[in-house]
């Protein structure tokens, strides 16, 4: 129950931060908890998604990450420490990717801009495949 729901509050907090999430909470009239819990119904999900849409669209100098380019990688960088982030959320979602950074020390916003040494590149792959043991994860 709720996997979808859950997700529209994830992918709030990850493109909008906290108060999207909040603002979220309050044009729905319900938490992000209580999303968990709540059926996925068609029109549940049509309308957390509008709002969030709409919620993403209203912050200012912040647009949708589906609307935008992703995060750049530093110069000389190839941004294999961004797709460890990306296979994170598309393996564990939200909590993974949080649980990485904890892990590791770099967070998805900083990634691009973090050296990517053998030792940090290696760092990185333990600790997401720690993670997510069922999933293969490539070495990048």
């Amino acid at each position: 129950m709720g996997e979808k729901l859950s997700a529209v509050f994830a992918r709030a907090q990850a493109e909008g931060g906290v108060v999207a999430c909040a603002k979220l909470a309050l044009k729905l009239n319900y938490t992000s908890v209580e999303a968990a819990g709540r059926p996925d119904t068609p029109g549940d999900l049509q309308a957390a998604t509008a709002a969030l849409e709409e919620l993403l669209r209203s912050q200012p100098g912040k647009a949708p990450a589906t609307a935008g380019p992703k995060p750049a990688a530093a110069p000389g960088a190839s941004g294999r420490l961004l797709r460890y982030f990306e296979l994170a959320q598309e393996h564990g979602g939200l909590t993974t990717v949080v649980k990485l950074a904890g892990k590791t020390g770099i967070t998805r916003q900083t990634a691009g801009a973090t050296p990517e040494t053998p030792e940090v590149l290696a760092k990185v792959h333990a600790a997401l495949a720690a993670l997510l043991p069922e999933a293969s994860i490539p070495r990048l």
